[in-house]
């Protein structure tokens, strides 16, 4: 069973992994990991994090004993994501995010900027076989919507983005986003999805605005698929300001 909030075991002493900690339970809280998801390899995370697969070993130690993450065995095993509702996050979130909100959100406009560069070209430049690539991944995420499936959920989303940067037919774009993507999201090319109580409303915001960007995408108007695509990808601030507790 999850460790109550009073049982979570202390930060660990080193700084290196503690800090790994943070970032790894920050993921959590955010949604770049959802419950039941799989985690990547300790090799994955190390190159991710920049740092050695011990200090990562160390920082799964510590997620698996405060019930954040249990590991399976077999074929399929591997680290996965628990229901991590019970478990208080909001001091690694802070330290994680909450240090430089300047630096956030200039993080977080350049990965608006792209998308946004990425959909305007994509109405300029887009074939019919890019906008049933863009049409089927919003179905999808409409349906998952519809079925209450964050995971499915998330997964068109990026489904639905990338095919938008591929509509863009400029191969570098996807290079430059990922690399964006990566300084909010350890599941980059997949965005945070938010905490249980935030995803309703994001949903539907979310829904709302890939209708739109596809309906300018199909008209070919540049103007509506770049501004709504920037402040689309604004949901990312909004959710872990939410996390934060700050005023958006």
């Amino acid at each position: 069973m999850p460790h109550t909030d009073n049982q979570l075991t202390p930060v660990p002493d080193n700084p290196k992994t503690a800090a790994i900690v943070d970032r790894l339970l920050t993921a959590i809280a955010a949604g770049d990991f959802l419950p039941g998801t799989r985690l990547p390899s300790e090799r994955q995370l190390a190159e991710t994090l920049a740092v050695g697969r011990s200090t990562v070993r160390n920082a799964l130690s510590v997620l698996i004993d405060r019930g954040c993450i249990e590991t399976r065995r077999g074929r399929t095993g591997g680290a996965f994501v628990m229901d991590v509702s019970s478990i208080a996050a909001g001091g690694a979130v802070e330290r994680v995010f909450g240090s430089d909100l300047a630096q956030l959100d200039e993080t977080i406009d350049a990965i608006a900027l792209g998308y946004a560069l990425a959909a305007q070209t994509a109405a300029m430049r887009r074939t019919e076989s890019d906008l049933t690539a863009i049409s089927g991944a919003l179905d999808e995420f409409r349906l998952a919507v519809d079925r209450n499936d964050p995971r499915g959920a998330q997964a068109a989303d990026g489904k639905f983005h990338h095919a938008i940067i591929d509509a863009a037919h400029q191969p570098m774009l996807h290079e430059i986003i990922q690399s964006l993507d990566r300084r909010i999201s350890l599941s980059a090319p997949l965005h945070i999805w938010g905490s249980a109580a935030q995803q309703g409303p994001m949903h539907q915001r979310a829904l709302d605005d890939h209708e739109t960007i596809l309906g300018g995408i199909q008209r070919q108007d540049r103007a509506m698929a770049f501004d709504v695509s920037y402040e689309h990808a604004k949901i990312d601030r909004d959710l872990i300001l939410g996390l934060l507790g700050r005023d958006q």
